[in-house]
């Protein structure tokens, strides 16, 4: 497969000219309280909440600072492709990767 990759739909063959990676992360998001706390309860605040994200999609894009994950491709009647969902992840925020598109045919 050269430098693409094939997703079988209805029988028809829809390819995609960059190859894309299929990839289950965990990454830590940012959050935000907008509310007013005491100095104790906003540092109790800081230890204790996080927001673990888990996601599936095609990584199109990556170099050291980010990755640029897609979660849905489409191709409209006249052969246009379109991406979905596009989501640009900092790399320090991932947590935890694993490829999967050996797992899908």
């Amino acid at each position: 497969m050269k430098n693409e990759i094939v997703f079988e739909h209805g029988g028809d063959e829809l390819v995609f000219n960059k190859k894309m990676e299929l990839y289950y992360i965990e990454w830590v998001d940012a959050i935000a309280n907008t509310g007013w706390m005491s100095e104790g309860e906003t540092d109790d605040w800081f230890k204790t909440q996080s927001m673990i994200v888990k996601q599936v999609g095609w990584i199109v894009y990556e170099d050291d600072e980010c990755i640029g994950m897609i979660g849905r491709l489409s191709e409209w009647d006249g052969g246009v492709k379109e991406y979905g969902q596009l989501q640009k992840i900092p790399t320090t925020w991932i947590k935890k990767k694993i490829k999967l598109t050996k797992y899908v045919k």
